[in-house]
């Protein structure tokens, strides 16, 4: 009966041990997000692209001007912005 136990407590250690792992992985992702205004008269621009240089990652200004760009890893960015009209 003890090498039963000891089989279970090991099964649970890694049960953890994969759950800490993938509650882990979910919270490295981060999130931009920010405001585009037409500098002139402080405006919201809707319907901007922003999007992070060199990936497929982008959102659009919504009717704020306020934009949100998720899942990305932790780390500096380069985002452009094209906006017509």
């Amino acid at each position: 009966m003890c090498l039963c136990i000891q089989k279970m407590q090991s099964k649970l250690y890694l049960l953890i041990a994969l759950f800490l792992f993938v509650i882990r992985s979910f919270s490295q992702s981060g999130i931009i997000t920010g405001k585009i205004t037409d500098a002139s008269n402080n405006q919201a621009l809707i319907g901007t692209t922003i999007t992070v240089k060199n990936s497929k990652a982008k959102a659009l200004s919504d009717v704020d001007g306020v934009y949100r760009i998720g899942n990305l890893l932790p780390g500096k960015y380069i985002l452009e912005v094209t906006y017509v009209g």
